[in-house]
């Protein structure tokens, strides 16, 4: 593996960073956001250590609440679609570099292995995050701001939203995995974090142990797309037979169906050009999607409707990020609807469906 350091540019509290050709954008402003929520937990919890498992999940979700509230005061300035665009862009920017470095690992040096094994799924799961919220606040269809500015702006936005995964992860890691083994440590003014987790040592075997598990996983799918996708085509035929019969039977539609209307959403449109991102009126999409597929609007409308993220749904269902199993996450619904003028227009990446 070489031994070169990544390429990155500093762009005020931002850095753009170059693997293997491919510039992605990055936050770096957490140092000040952790300074502030030192702050705010001082103000209801002692600096100590704490052992109650109770108490440490009620710590981590004040902390969670937190570093949510200034995601969401930081997205209200930069409320535009355009800002959703700028994130599909960099989450697709960021799966492109993970596809490669998971098939090609030796293309990467030492450094960047390192930063992408340790950042990557927190950089990826919190711009799905941001969009979610985005599609909450119901974006305006102004033009925005350029480029430049808004990658200044989301800074501190979606620096709040990693580590508010982060903050989950640990909540999860108390409640589910060492409850009675694990100490929460509030630190007192001047430290570079608010909190630290300490786990007992006798749980430092079942880590390694999960860790294990992890690179045997990825041992298993670390085969080419190609090959992925050769072993897929070989077994693909018997699905429809399987499940075309119960999908009629149950909703009215085949499984067919739902292949070919997302198939179309990826690989039947045109190429956006002044955006990186497919965006059109459903209107106009159940329209064409019908006369190409030979299938009614009414069915495509059933189907689009289960991938869609709507906002109406999202007030109805807390999109706390450690709701891993909610519905209304952008992994289980990759299409986002946002009105202009009463009217539903649909958002959605490629990499996404």
């Amino acid at each position: 593996m070489k031994k070169k350091k990544y390429n990155n540019k500093i762009h005020k509290d931002n850095v753009f960073i170059d693997f293997n050709g491919t510039q992605v954008w990055r936050s770096i402003d957490q140092s000040k956001l952790h300074t502030e929520a030192g702050y705010f937990l001082r103000r209801k919890y002692q600096p100590g250590e704490y052992s109650d498992p109770i108490i440490i999940n009620n710590i981590l979700k004040d902390l969670y609440g937190f570093y949510y509230q200034v995601m969401k005061k930081e997205l209200d300035k930069i409320n535009y679609l355009s800002t959703i665009d700028f994130i599909y862009y960099q989450h697709e920017q960021w799966t492109k570099i993970f596809n490669e470095w998971r098939n090609n690992k030796e293309s990467f040096s030492e450094e960047e292995d390192e930063f992408l094994k340790d950042n990557i799924p927190t950089i990826r799961r919190a711009m799905k995050h941001i969009i979610e919220t985005l599609c909450l606040m119901k974006p305006s269809w102004n033009n925005g701001i350029s480029s430049p500015k808004l990658a200044g702006y989301l800074g501190r936005a979606v620096a709040a939203a990693e580590v508010s995964f982060i903050t989950t992860q640990l909540s999860n890691q108390t409640f589910k995995l060492f409850p009675n083994n694990t100490k929460l440590i509030v630190f007192p003014k001047n430290y570079r974090k608010p909190i630290d987790i300490i786990l007992e040592d006798n749980c430092k075997e079942k880590i390694q142990g999960f860790y294990s598990r992890q690179k045997e996983w990825e041992h298993l799918t670390s085969s080419s797309y190609e090959d992925v996708l050769s072993r897929i085509n070989s077994i693909v035929s018997e699905f429809p037979k399987r499940l075309d019969e119960a999908f009629i039977k149950d909703y009215g539609y085949s499984f067919t169906n739902i292949v070919c209307v997302i198939t179309y959403l990826g690989y039947g449109m045109k190429e956006p050009i002044d955006a990186s991102c497919f965006i059109a009126s459903k209107s106009f999409l159940l329209t064409s999607a019908s006369k190409k597929l030979n299938i009614s609007e009414d069915v495509i409308s059933q189907i689009i409707d289960v991938f869609t993220l709507k906002s109406e749904e999202l007030e109805k269902e807390s999109i706390d990020i450690w709701k891993q199993k909610r519905k209304n996450r952008l992994h289980r619904r990759p299409i986002v609807q946002v009105l202009k003028n009463e009217e539903p227009y649909l958002i959605w990446q490629r990499d996404t469906l």
